[in-house]
């Protein structure tokens, strides 16, 4: 039994990568077609709606470590479109 975890994507997240799968030639890279897949397979929703344990593109997450209480954060790198 091949049971997959959901994938939760907001409607703009979506929008950037059809838009960058759609960009680029034809078979350029490997993974593309599993890509595509897992995007038709994903819940589409409003940036709005997307809950705050869900990391999405330009996302800014904030890391705790436990034994140390030692806390970062980390930036999205992705350009906006």
């Amino acid at each position: 039994m091949n049971t997959r975890p959901e994938i939760t994507i907001s409607s703009l997240d979506a929008d950037r990568l059809y838009n960058l799968i759609e960009s680029l030639p034809k078979n350029s890279f490997a993974g593309k077609a599993e890509l595509e897949e897992e995007l038709e397979r994903a819940n589409v929703v409003a940036p709005e709606l997307i809950p705050p344990t869900i990391v999405t593109m330009n996302s800014t997450v904030k890391f705790i470590i436990e034994s140390t209480n030692e806390a970062f954060e980390l930036f999205g790198l992705s350009k906006r479109c």
